[in-house]
């Protein structure tokens, strides 16, 4: 999006710019960035984009505040005390809203009846 925003036209050459991730051929890629860059579509995008980074900031944000606040919390709890399984099988499970820390860990020892009742149920 940036090299759109810069001027860049050649569907080829954005194509090669396209995320290792996409597993759509390039020339697909290509073909699809094939179109009509009208100044308003472009201005549209660039505003779009700035608020999307916006955004991203503000959450970053409030997760390091988030962060901040638990640790000022009281700890409920002996340090040593055993944290139960996580029930996500593999970190790709992660949700793009989830915390930029770990949350699960720093909710443990503030709470721990409800992490033994989670137990005894499983």
């Amino acid at each position: 999006m940036d090299a759109i925003l810069g001027g860049e036209r050649d569907p080829v050459q954005l194509a090669q710019l396209c995320n290792c991730r996409v597993k759509s051929p390039r020339e697909n890629v290509a073909k699809a960035l094939e179109g009509d860059y009208r100044p308003e579509h472009v201005f549209t995008l660039k505003q779009s984009l700035d608020g999307y980074r916006y955004y991203q900031r503000l959450i970053a944000e409030l997760d390091r505040e988030i962060q901040r606040l638990m640790q000022t919390l009281p700890s409920a709890v002996e340090t040593g005390q055993e944290i139960p399984r996580r029930t996500k099988h593999s970190a790709f499970q992660r949700q793009g809203n989830d915390p930029g820390f770990d949350l699960r860990a720093s909710i443990l020892p503030i709470f721990p009846a409800s992490a033994r009742l989670r137990r005894k149920s499983s």
